[in-house]
């Protein structure tokens, strides 16, 4: 804080090459944020020591010590200096966002980012979006970025799901990436999921399914006509062998008292049946009010929790090329199944 110009420049020049092994150091990473706040008013010993970081950003992002490094540049360089961080995100996005560290900088990334840069951020994500919303982390960033209410963004995510949605559905990261669609989708697009999720050739699975029950009782809380009467038509013949089980008991009393229509005689005629948008659409279940941005206040962000392995690799109906899999780590879930403490939007 006291070296003068000339000193910053002395000290940039000897540590220039040690920089990066200087900022995955627990101590030395606090050293170069300190130096960062004070570069910020020496444009030249800014522009080194940007020099110095520029090749290196995507190993220190998932550093557990040069992640605050990275922050500390989006906290306090300007935001023409931010483009090196950008760029190295953007080119890496499935590698960054799919890391427990590397998660919380895209989305800090998001928050430092306007125009071009952010439309850059946020197309790299949309473009790995399948993969990552079975990732233990990169489901956080994909929900994130739904909660943007970038309708192109939504749209795009959506698309990548579309088709493998039953799947998807049963799987305990991306079922939670489904129901943040359902809340904040487009009412054409919500219309084209609640479609898929009504085929009567995986629907019985997904009752019986831990996590696809939940994600059947959001669609039905959201659907508005046609779209829940069509829903219900599928739902009501698959009662009798949900009630056959002890859990699926559980989900088909629930149902009915929610539903008291699905106590009436069977009909299955809607379930052949498809729909398109609803008119006049109404607004989504309650999360969706609460989610701007994905944050729950000045601050937060979307965090993992506990540890937990989970992937896709084939959808229903089709196969799935390549999906790799995903490191191990939970979701907070709701009702005790899902996880401790869990909020509707994230388990």
């Amino acid at each position: 804080e006291m070296a003068s110009p000339r000193q910053l420049e002395a000290m940039l020049e000897k540590s220039y090459n040690s920089l990066v092994n200087i900022s995955l150091n627990m101590h030395g990473a606090r050293a170069v944020q300190k130096l960062i706040d004070v570069v910020r008013l020496v444009p030249p010993c800014m522009r080194r020591l940007v020099a110095a970081l520029d090749h290196s950003v995507v190993p220190l992002t998932k550093d557990p010590n040069g992640n605050h490094v990275v922050q500390r540049c989006l906290e306090s360089l300007p935001p023409e200096a931010h483009i090196f961080i950008f760029r190295a995100v953007a080119n890496d996005m499935e590698d960054v966002a799919s890391h427990r560290h590397g998660c919380r900088i895209v989305q800090r990334c998001i928050d430092a980012s306007m125009g071009s840069d952010r439309t850059l951020l946020i197309g790299a994500i949309c473009h790995a979006s399948l993969t990552l919303i079975q990732d233990p982390f990169g489901n956080y960033v994909v929900q994130y970025v739904l909660g943007l209410h970038d309708p192109q963004a939504s749209t795009m995510i959506v698309n990548a799901m579309m088709g493998r949605l039953h799947v998807l559905s049963r799987q305990k990261f991306s079922s939670n990436v489904v129901e943040r669609c359902l809340q904040l989708a487009s009412g054409e697009d919500r219309a084209r999921m609640i479609n898929e999720l009504a085929d009567p050739r995986g629907l019985g699975e997904l009752l019986r399914d831990v996590y696809g029950n939940y994600v059947v009782q959001s669609a039905l809380n959201i659907a508005v006509e046609p779209q829940i009467s069509f829903f219900l038509g599928a739902v009501r013949p698959l009662l009798p062998s949900l009630r056959a089980s002890g859990q699926g008991r559980r989900i088909a009393q629930k149902l009915e008292k929610k539903f008291p229509q699905l106590r009436g005689e069977r009909g299955g005629e809607g379930a052949r049946q498809s729909f398109g948008a609803p008119q006049g659409h109404q607004a989504c279940g309650a999360g969706a009010a609460t989610a701007q941005g994905g944050q729950d206040g000045p601050g937060s962000y979307l965090v993992p929790g506990a540890v937990a392995p989970g992937i896709l690799n084939a959808g229903f109906g089709a196969n799935i090329p390549g999906d790799g899999p995903a490191n191990g780590a939970a979701n907070q879930r709701k009702k005790g199944k899902r996880g401790a403490g869990a909020g509707r939007g994230m388990r």
